[in-house]
């Protein structure tokens, strides 16, 4: 996505991020949703599990939830273990500059 100004110059309003619908896809694989309340431009995930997401540092729309999927570098992992240990922020959540 393209955005036509800086970003500390967006007139976005806040977002809150939600993790939903963890679902076990395989022993390694875990399916989540990434929604969010308003546009939430480059959102990441994070968890100290071993592994990598399908996609990660998106841009998450109030209208268009997004299907990750977690797969484990590390032998099995439980939907509901990635599900305690993930988290999810945006560039909103951590701006540290005057508009």
């Amino acid at each position: 996505m393209h955005w036509p100004v800086y970003y500390k110059d967006l007139a976005l309003r806040p977002a809150t991020l939600k993790l939903s619908q963890f679902t076990q896809a395989s022993d390694t694989t875990v399916r989540f949703t990434v929604s969010s309340s308003a546009v939430a431009p480059l959102t990441w995930l994070d968890t100290e599990l071993l592994g990598h997401f399908d996609d990660n540092m998106l841009t998450v729309h109030p209208c268009h939830p997004r299907r990750i999927t977690f797969i484990s570098d590390n032998g099995p992992v439980k939907a509901a273990r990635l599900q305690q240990l993930l988290s999810a922020a945006s560039v909103q959540s951590h701006q540290y500059f005057a508009a």
